[in-house]
């Protein structure tokens, strides 16, 4: 889930601010690659950040049995993602 520098989540109403177990889009290998963008770059498993410059985002595993997966980040230029 994204959330704004209040801590507030972006509006769901309008925008795509949170992925689940149920919408995430998996590559092959079973990982989700989650990608936060300020405009759509045309890929899988976008969050919209509404135009907010800074903010954060909420990871959570509610009620699973499995392990904890690990988490990496990677700050890509736009113009570098594929598809954009």
């Amino acid at each position: 889930m994204l959330l704004n520098h209040w801590g507030e989540t972006v509006d769901r109403r309008t925008r795509t601010a949170g992925i689940n177990g149920d919408t995430a889009v998996r590559r092959d290998d079973g990982t989700v690659r989650l990608v936060v963008a300020h405009q759509d770059p045309g890929l899988p498993n976008w969050l919209d950040t509404a135009g907010n410059p800074a903010g954060s985002l909420s990871l959570r595993w509610f009620r699973s049995t499995a392990s904890l997966p690990t988490a990496e980040t990677q700050l890509v230029p736009f113009t570098q993602l594929p598809g954009s």
